[in-house]
Order: structure tokens, then C-alpha cells, then sequence
């Protein structure tokens, strides 16, 4: 697929993109100095593994003066942190990595819609999405994972596309397409339960051209593609920490986040309270390193039994994690952590007042930010609440159409949904970054939704005029 006669407005919107992140990267570093890389605290956690690893202590963290073989972050990122930092002693090669790759994701995404959903308006409106996006913007200025990750995840997720509908087997395309999905897994364990049904894309599109035999092999040159990161990192864990899994924050979040976020609905207390006396609870039971991979089982035991206990709340919990996830912008937090904005009026998580019933809260946030500049981020919040809708919309209307890009679109809602049941066990603790990876298909949906509502309106006024 070509540019064609989108060029020109590409070639700006990658300038555009590009400029935005040099001037955000200025802006940072002229305010905080190179602290403004950390903005986010999961920088310091990528951060550590690296150094110990240059410094030849493994890939491990230091819990309470014991050095532990680091199982919570995969080493996707980080590594790429120690060869920044091991060759030229600084973060900066990697931040204009990512500032680059920052001005290259419009690109990726304008393909990967085109190619999905066969729309030119839904594929600029991705293109321009992620080129002016400001929680986007400022992760690509920061030691953050999402800017490569989504570029590692958008090109593997376009080139298996085209491996899977060639009228021959492109070993270079389902090669490359596996590699890059698996290392980007590897930088975000999100994808992990997305990887099976790459496979299954391809098995389904592929007997339409070629023989079962050609098919299966195929299929399994993208298993042994799509592993070749994952799996490596499996049997490290289950070797040096005893657990055979991607990540060992499956149990943390399962009871920090999941556990603490049902307690708090179920008995009335905040997130962070409840959060304490889970901690208190563990180590009551023995446990004194919170973040020791061997306490996995018990986190994942616990998180289960309160869940068994709670199906009420756990059943509503889900239903406004998911809410929250599409439409939770991040702006605020973004603005606030990076120092474009100092302080703002005392809030509210919107998903735990909602939980709860305490819709007075939500007023009273509201009256705190009906004026500037804070009204900008009401307007934010409806915004991405509108877009979700549109994007509703969009989906339907996609799947009516007798197209070819049909199974395209029915693989992005499976792609879409592993990653939603990944991110569900945050609940309370939903943020806009999780939301990221799904942006990909929801701007293009939004746009495509956008145009349906357009068109649906301009039948309706012709009627009338018509009557």
C-alpha cells in the first residue's frame, strides 16, 4: 500500500509529531533537568535492572539489601536502558530513539488502519492521533516502555497481515511479524494472551491459499517466531525464581489491585486504605518481602477468595474497569507529573466514587474544575467518553459492510479483547496509559463511527426536505 495522494499530509504530521516531542523533551529538561526523565515513577523500575545488569550483578533488584532476580518487569525496555546507558553512559541515545520512533508511529498506524479497515479517513485520523496525543507526546520524552512498544506492536501486527494474505508464503514476513510481537511482549507482558491468536488469524486466512501442510508449517514457524523472546524468559523465571510465567506481577496486581479495589466497593473505605491492610495482612502471615516471587501463590489465593466472597462487587468492578480503561484520558496526571502544571484542585478517582454511589463527590469535583484552565480536562474526559461511543458505533458499522477487510477487523476485536481481560485486574487503579495499545483500533473505529453519524444525519435531512 502507497502513500499516494496522502504524502504530503503525512511528511506534516510526522514533522508536526517529531517538533511536538523535541519541544516537550526542551520544556522538561529546562524545568526539572534530567530528573524530568523519571517523571513517571515505573521509570526508577526499568531503571534498576539495567544497572545492575551493566554492572554485573544479573538482571535482578535489591529488596531490603538482598539482590533478587528481577521477575515483576520484563526485560524488554531495561535493556534497551542498559545499552544506552552501557555505551555512551547516558539516556539520551535512547530518548532520541524514541523521539524518532515517536515521529515514525503515524506512519505505522495510518498503514495499519488503511489496511484493516480500508478507510482513509479513519486512517488519518489514527496518523494524527498519535502524532499530537499529549499523554503520547510526553511518554516519548521519558524512560518509558510505550513509545517502542507500540511501534514493535504495530508493524508486527501489519506485517502479519500481509504474511497472512499473500497467494505465497512470505517466511520474511511471518519471520519478522513473529520477532516483533514477541519482542514487544517481552517489553509488555499486555500482549502475552494476544499471541495465540495471531496464530490462529493466520492458520484461518492462510488454508484459503495454500495446502494444510503448507499451513501448518507456517503456523509453526510464527509459534517458534512469536516465542522466541517469550519463552526464553519463562524458563529464566521458572529457574532462577521458581515460577514458570512472563511476569510475577500477575499476583501483585491480582491483590493489590484487583483484591483491594472489590474490599474497597464492598466496605466503604478508599483504595489506598484498603491497599494498607492487605499489606498488613501479608505480612501478618509471615511475608516480609512483599515483591519475592514466592509469595505469588498466596497473592493470587487471597485475590481469589475475596473475589468468591465479593460477586456482587467483583461483577460491578469489572463492568467500570472497562469504562474507565476506554475512557480515562490521562491528561491530568500527564501535566501534573511532567511540571506543565504545578498543582491542580484536589479530586476524586471518578471509578471509585462511581463504585460507590457517591455521585456528590463527583459534583463537587466538577464545581473545583469548572474553570480554567482545569475546565480543559472535563472537556478531556467527555471527550474520550465520546470517542468510546462513536467508537461503539464505528464497530457496527464496519462489520455491516461486505468487505474483505472483515476477518481484518474481527482480529483487531480479538487483539482488542485479550488485552482488555489483561488490564481488567488494575480496576481502581486504571490509568490512560493502559489504554494506549487499544488507540489503535478505537481512533480509526471513532472516525469510521463519526462518518456513520454524519451520513446517518444527512439521510434524515434529506427525507425531510424532501417530505
Amino acid at each position: 500500500m502507497q502513500l499516494g495522494q496522502d504524502k504530503r499530509i503525512i511528511i506534516i504530521i510526522v514533522s508536526v509529531a517529531v517538533v511536538l516531542r523535541v519541544a516537550m523533551l526542551a520544556f522538561g529538561l529546562l524545568t526539572a533537568g534530567s530528573e524530568y526523565l523519571l517523571s513517571f515513577d515505573d521509570a526508577k523500575g526499568y531503571i534498576e535492572p539495567a544497572i545492575n545488569l551493566i554492572e554485573g550483578r544479573g538482571y535482578s533488584v535489591n529488596y531490603n539489601g538482598v539482590l533478587y532476580p528481577e521477575t515483576g518487569r520484563t526485560p524488554g525496555y531495561p535493556l534497551l536502558i542498559a545499552a544506552s546507558l552501557g555505551l555512551c553512559k547516558s539516556f539520551f541515545p535512547l530518548i532520541g530513539l524514541q523521539i524518532i520512533i515517536g515521529g515514525i508511529l503515524p506512519v505505522l498506524a495510518y498503514y495499519l488502519a488503511r489496511r484493516i479497515f480500508a478507510d482513509r479517513f479513519a486512517a488519518m485520523a489514527v496518523a494524527v492521533f498519535f502524532a499530537i496525543d499529549p499523554l503520547v507526546i510526553a511518554l516519548s520524552t521519558l524512560l518509558m516502555s510505550e513509545t517502542i512498544f507500540m511501534a514493535l506492536f504495530t508493524a508486527g501486527f501489519l506485517l502479519l497481515i500481509k504474511a497472512s494474505d499473500g497467494e505465497r508464503l512470505r517466511w520474511e514476513l511471518i519471520i519478522t511479524s513473529g520477532l516483533l510481537l514477541s519482542y514487544a511482549t517481552l517489553m509488555r507482558p499486555v500482549l502475552f494472551y494476544t499471541l495465540p491468536i495471531f496464530i490462529i488469524y493466520f492458520v484461518l486466512k492462510s488454508k484459503k491459499h495454500f495446502t494444510w501442510h503448507k499451513t501448518a508449517y507456517g503456523a509453526l514457524i510464527l509459534f517458534v517466531a512469536l516465542s522466541s523472546f517469550v519463552a526464553p524468559w519463562i524458563v529464566r523465571n521458572k529457574k532462577y525464581a521458581g515460577i514458570a510465567q512472563l511476569t510475577s506481577l500477575t499476583g501483585i496486581v491480582s491483590y493489590f489491585y484487583t483484591g483491594s479495589s472489590v474490599l474497597s466497593i464492598a466496605e466503604g473505605k478508599s483504595f489506598s486504605d484498603e491497599r494498607q491492610e492487605l499489606r498488613l495482612k501479608a505480612k501478618a502471615t509471615g511475608i516480609m518481602e512483599l515483591r519475592e516471587p514466592k509469595n505469588n501463590p498466596y497473592f493470587k489465593r487471597e485475590a481469589l477468595r475475596i473475589i468468591r466472597e465479593h460477586p456482587k462487587e467483583s461483577i460491578m468492578l469489572a463492568g467500570l474497569s472497562i469504562f474507565h480503561l476506554f475512557t480515562h484520558d490521562g491528561y491530568l496526571d500527564t501535566f501534573l507529573q511532567t511540571g506543565i502544571l504545578k498543582s491542580s484542585p484536589q479530586s476524586v478517582p471518578q471509578i471509585t466514587a462511581i463504585a460507590r454511589g457517591e455521585f456528590s463527590q463527583l459534583f463537587d469535583v466538577a464545581k473545583q474544575f469548572l474553570h480554567g484552565p482545569w475546565l480543559i480536562f472535563i472537556f478531556t474526559r467527555l471527550l474520550w467518553i465520546v470517542i468510546s461511543i462513536l467508537a461503539v458505533v464505528g464497530l457496527f458499522s464496519a462489520l455491516r459492510r461486505k468487505t474483505t477487510e472483515r476477518p481484518q477487523i474481527l482480529l483487531a476485536i480479538a487483539v482488542s479483547l485479550m488485552i482488555v481481560l489483561a488490564t481488567i485486574p488494575v480496576a481502581l487503579g486504571m490509568h490512560g496509559r493502559l489504554r494506549i495499545p487499544l488507540d489503535i483500533f478505537i481512533i480509526p473505529l471513532a472516525a469510521i463511527g463519526y462518518s456513520a453519524v454524519l451520513k446517518t444525519i444527512g439521510r434524515k435531512s434529506g427525507r425531510q426536505l424532501a417530505n
